[in-house]
């Protein structure tokens, strides 16, 4: 394998990654129903045509499409969460490195859409937030961190003479993942446990 397209974590494009060196392993894991399977991993370093940046990827089964970065490392959409929410959490993603203005707006779209799935009451985004924290009981912290995303997001709409960081946007993305975290991802872990605990007592 000579070259592949996959998206650069670096500069954010879907582009053609130039391989420089690659190793070839089996590897054994499981699949999303906990049965055991072996696979071969294509590790490559490679440098992209668009940012001359150096990134290492994991392609399963040597396919592309099965790409996945291990440096800088790509940031997976865990099982738990909701289609609706995840494509609006990807849809961020994809102009994070791009535009951290347009980013800030997509996360601000997304907790909306986590409002919605959660069937949140209320006139605008405050308001729902507000509702998941008094009706559904969520934490004070987790409020702080939805209201702070939201605040940041709105700030994105209208305060144009600001220019947005990188760093800006990793921030505010690193609370939107706290907030994903605690509503969707925490309950799942903790539905499997409590199941395997009960397998276990049988």
């Amino acid at each position: 394998m000579e070259e592949f397209v996959a998206k650069c974590q670096h500069c954010g494009n879907e582009t053609v990654q130039f391989v420089l060196h690659h190793e070839v392993k089996e590897e054994f894991g499981y699949d999303n129903a906990g049965n055991p399977h072996s696979y071969i991993d294509f590790l490559c370093f490679a440098v992209c045509k668009t940012c001359n940046n150096y990134s290492f990827f994991s392609i399963v089964d040597g396919n592309e499409g099965n790409e996945f970065s291990l440096y800088p490392l790509e940031k997976s959409i865990h099982v738990s969460i909701p289609k609706i929410v995840s494509k609006a959490y990807t849809e961020a993603l994809k102009v994070k490195k791009v535009s951290p203005t347009a980013f800030l707006l997509l996360i601000r779209k997304t907790l909306e859409v986590i409002c919605k799935h959660q069937n949140a009451k209320g006139k605008s985004l405050k308001e729902k937030i507000e509702y998941l924290h008094k009706e559904k009981g969520m934490p004070e912290l987790i409020l702080s961190v939805a209201n702070s995303t939201r605040s940041l997001g709105n700030l994105s709409a209208h305060a144009s003479d600001f220019e947005w960081t990188n760093e800006d946007a990793e921030l505010i993305d690193d609370l939107c993942q706290i907030l994903i975290e605690y509503v969707y991802i925490i309950p799942d872990k903790l539905e499997k446990l409590s199941k395997r605990m009960e397998d276990k007592m049988k």
